[in-house]
């Protein structure tokens, strides 16, 4: 099917030029260039991604109180700014996402 004098293989090749003969998800051979995400996951990351690490610190532990709590009050100003919607849940949402990963590079770091 040709839709306006663009066929699929045309689209094609103007991706491949964009992108490289990978297209946007492969490895370009010609200049080793692969995407930031794909990265291989080894099982030892699988492992400590999933694994309890609890805080073996004073400083960690504050770490975490500080996280939580300065989300936490970003969160309650949100909610007396924003009025009420999608949007504002949204924005709610993503700040404990915040928090999440604010939570997991505290409990992952190495202790140097």
């Amino acid at each position: 099917m040709n839709l306006g004098g663009s066929c699929v293989a045309c689209v094609c090749r103007r991706d491949s030029r964009r992108w490289g003969p990978g297209g946007p998800r492969g490895r370009d051979s010609a200049t080793g260039f692969e995407p930031q995400g794909r990265q291989e996951v080894s099982p030892e990351d699988i492992e400590h991604r999933f694994a309890f690490h609890a805080a073996t610190t004073v400083e960690k532990r504050g770490e975490h109180t500080s996280a939580r709590y300065n989300c936490s009050r970003l969160a309650h100003t949100l909610n007396e700014l924003l009025p009420e919607g999608r949007e504002k849940a949204l924005a709610v949402t993503k700040l404990e996402e915040v928090m999440f990963w604010a939570n997991a590079a505290i409990a992952r770091s190495v202790d140097d």
